[in-house]
């Protein structure tokens, strides 16, 4: 069922970009010009320092995403090698959460990963309240 609910799509141009963020989008934000921001600063780093999957519901809505880039393209630096994948940030929106989208969306990715011979994936995390 929900592969007919949601497709996932590879983020391609700064169009794609307009939807980005929708975990910014399902709660209301102090920071409402962040999300514009945000949005303007993937368009333009798109391919750059940041790729990306939305999970898009059939109405057009991005329900789900995940962001991320290769180690030689990282916004940080990392002391990797080369072709690692790092996981930035993946999100799958509350009242869609439980429903396999979070693992179709990981799924997809790590098979983009092995289809571009990456060694492996790096995941960032914390452990900061919030985020």
């Amino acid at each position: 069922m929900e592969e007919k609910l949601a497709t996932i799509y590879r983020l391609q141009n700064r169009g794609d970009a307009q939807n980005a963020y929708c975990c910014m989008t399902e709660v209301p934000t102090p920071w409402p010009q962040a999300l514009c921001q945000c949005r303007e600063w993937l368009a333009a780093n798109l391919g750059k320092y940041v790729e990306g999957y939305h999970l898009r519901l059939s109405t057009g809505e991005v329900i789900g995403h995940l962001y991320f880039a290769m180690s030689e393209q990282a916004l940080f630096p990392y002391e990797l090698e080369s072709d690692v994948g790092i996981l930035y940030c993946d999100w799958v929106q509350q009242n869609y959460q439980g429903m396999g989208f979070g693992k179709r969306l990981f799924d997809t990715f790590v098979d983009d990963m092995r289809q571009e011979g990456a060694k492996g994936i790096l995941v960032e995390a914390t452990d900061l309240e919030g985020q």
